[in-house]
């Protein structure tokens, strides 16, 4: 087998790729006569001698061509984000989102995708890696469902319950989806700044309101920082309600539902169930 002085990069995208490939990966790659990189970028390689890059860093992507790149994904996906008011858990929401973002990308623009349930995978340069023991998946809906298969095509769909949003308090951070309205003009929930690919993505965001007699002013958003599809409206009789909206991600970016009351209201009752989105089209980036 030829050897060439490119390197070659095998992404492990998730927990059961590292239990499952990573021994074997690292036993042909050794005995090809390469030199072994684990562990996170960048790291210094000789462009002389044949080098393998075995980790479950993304941002090797950036030092490593598509082409030469190998991603080892579609397994099993952590039930993230599981009890109320955990910022430790919307921030690691947040990391992984961006791992598995790059990681479609990645294989959009050439890289190879070894499904995890496969026996073996054929790396072009290096040889053949068995699995080691079988891949489970995980029964429990994920917020990144989206992601179950690289890269998300148009009909993926995730639901992201209200406890991964952060809501008004102090803090701005623990506060709950149960919200009195009374008060000055404010932003009431943002969030989950999950990453979302390329392409147009429609949300579909449920809450209930009481006015208590009055009217409540709403402003809902969806989009990324700073770009946003926009409804604003007043609720003046009480009941559940949903709001659609669509917005085109042109790169990826961590999406948001951002829900304000527009005016001061001396009364009102704002409860938050969540959203479901799905993705309704593909974009060229």
């Amino acid at each position: 087998m030829a050897i060439d002085s490119l390197p070659t990069l095998l992404l492990l995208v998730d927990e059961s790729s590292s239990k499952q490939w990573r021994d074997s990966l690292i036993e042909v790659a050794s005995g090809g006569g390469f030199e072994l990189i684990s562990g996170p970028a960048p790291q210094t390689f000789d462009p002389q001698h044949p080098t393998v890059v075995i980790s479950d860093d993304v941002n090797w992507t950036v030092h490593i061509a598509a082409a030469r790149t190998h991603v080892f994904a579609n397994g099993d996906l952590p039930p993230l984000a599981p009890s109320p008011g955990s910022f430790v858990d919307r921030h690691e929401l947040h990391k992984e989102s961006r791992r598995l973002v790059v990681a479609a990308h990645v294989i959009s623009e050439g890289a190879t995708l070894h499904d995890l349930d496969s026996v073996e995978a054929e790396i072009d340069g290096v040889g053949i890696a068995k699995r080691l023991g079988k891949c489970a998946r995980s029964t429990v809906q994920s917020p990144l469902s989206i992601y179950t298969d690289l890269p998300p095509r148009p009909g993926v769909a995730a639901h992201w319950p209200s406890h991964v949003f952060s809501y008004q308090s102090e803090a701005f951070v623990d506060g709950s989806p149960d919200i009195d309205l009374t008060g000055r003009p404010r932003m009431l929930l943002h969030g989950p700044y999950v990453f979302l690919p390329i392409g147009r993505w429609r949300a579909d965001i449920r809450f209930a309101v009481d006015p208590e007699g009055g009217a409540a002013p709403l402003r809902v958003q969806w989009g990324k920082d700073g770009d946003y599809a926009t409804l604003e409206f007043r609720v003046a009789q009480g009941g559940e309600y949903s709001v659609s909206l669509e917005h085109d991600w042109k790169e990826p970016a961590p999406a948001q539902v951002v829900i304000w009351v527009t005016e001061a209201v001396f009364r009102g009752h704002f409860m938050y169930r969540g959203c479901s989105i799905d993705m309704i089209a593909e974009l060229k980036s």
